[in-house]
């Protein structure tokens, strides 16, 4: 796999920035609206990696029907290499983790977000609780969540 290259200044995340302040002068900050601007991010960052972004990707959950997710990343072999999950702004983040843990969701790596806030999982232990309003810790959890491997 190519080394994950993002800076605060590539124009992929100026443009994500350029979007969620977009929706915001729109009134729009719920989920469906603003997970778009970060889908974007995370289709650039797959397409240097080699990886694709499925979106609403059915996962299998022991002794349950499958479920969706908003999004896996799959290497060139359709293996899912992580997950991501959004939530929007008026949402208590870390009650809706609790809640998708419940529900079966994977925790080895996935990327719950929010506008303003990003938490990673990896390995089955949060790693990191991200304010995204900083594109330096953006950028970070995002080379966090592409770079790693489990064992």
């Amino acid at each position: 796999m190519p080394a994950f290259d993002l800076k605060t200044s590539h124009k992929a995340v100026k443009e994500y920035y350029a979007e969620l302040a977009q929706f915001a002068s729109h009134g729009a900050e719920h989920e469906m609206a603003v997970r778009e601007a970060f889908a974007h991010l995370l289709e650039h960052c797959c397409r240097k990696v080699g990886w694709t972004l499925v979106p609403e990707y059915k996962f299998k959950r022991a002794g349950r029907n499958p479920a969706s997710i908003d999004g896996a990343l799959l290497d060139k072999f359709s293996a899912p290499v992580g997950y991501w999950e959004a939530e929007d702004s008026s949402d208590d983040l870390i009650k809706e983790i609790t809640k998708k843990f419940i529900d079966g969701y994977p925790n080895d790596n996935i990327l719950f977000q929010a506008p303003g806030r990003a938490v990673l999982w990896q390995g089955g232990h949060q790693v990191c609780d991200a304010d995204l309003n900083d594109p330096n810790l953006l950028v970070q959890a995002l080379h966090d969540f592409f770079t790693f491997r489990s064992d």
